[in-house]
């Protein structure tokens, strides 16, 4: 999960995801909607509205597919900034 708009806080995550990894942008790091590269990501449908994002090449996803996605995952990891 990636809650910050820092560029590079994503280059950083960006660089240690897997191809099976799912990158999900949280908060305030969906600012960086556009600059994703990864193709497994998503984003809180929620806070992209709230920020006035309209991005349309990354799947949006409701807070209840968050919970299910974090109850399913093997490991989670937060990068803040």
């Amino acid at each position: 999960m990636l809650f910050s708009a820092n560029q590079q806080t994503l280059s950083e995550a960006s660089a240690m995801l897997k191809d099976k990894d799912t990158l999900l942008l949280v908060g305030n790091g969906c600012y960086l909607a556009e600059q994703v590269k990864h193709s497994n990501s998503l984003a809180l449908s929620q806070d992209m509205a709230a920020r006035g994002q309209t991005n349309t090449t990354i799947k949006l996803i409701s807070d209840s597919e968050w919970v299910e996605l974090v109850a399913s995952s093997d490991q989670v990891i937060s990068w803040l900034d």
